[in-house]
């Protein structure tokens, strides 16, 4: 009964939290795939941050993407976009391509 009550309370309340626009979302969507894509360019000889640098490059042209395609084209909009896909790029990399052996197999693959 208890839990019923917490459930009907939380019904009628008001969650002040927003979860980002659309833009945000295709961003982060975005910036998961872009982890093979890169993998896919950089080459197993470069430096760490000769990859770094390519990351970088690579998604000011996925964030540009994202930007035409939502139909957004006020700049401070292109920025939150790039910023979103950069940092989502490097997150699902470090958390999720990584560990599951799949970044390393694209490596090897394209060397």
């Amino acid at each position: 009964m208890a839990l019923l009550a917490l459930f009907t309370l939380l019904a009628q309340f008001d969650f002040p939290l927003t979860f980002g626009d659309n833009i945000a979302l295709a961003a982060v969507v975005v910036g998961f795939v872009m982890p093979p894509v890169i993998d896919t360019i950089s080459r197993r000889n470069w430096s760490s941050e000769a990859k770094a640098v390519s990351a970088f490059v690579l998604c000011i042209p996925a964030a540009l993407l994202v930007v035409y395609v939502m139909g957004y084209w006020k700049p401070e909009d292109w920025l939150r976009t790039f910023l979103i896909v950069f940092a989502a790029a490097i997150a699902f990399h470090r958390f999720w391509w990584k560990p599951s052996g799949l970044s390393d197999a694209i490596d090897k693959a394209t060397g």
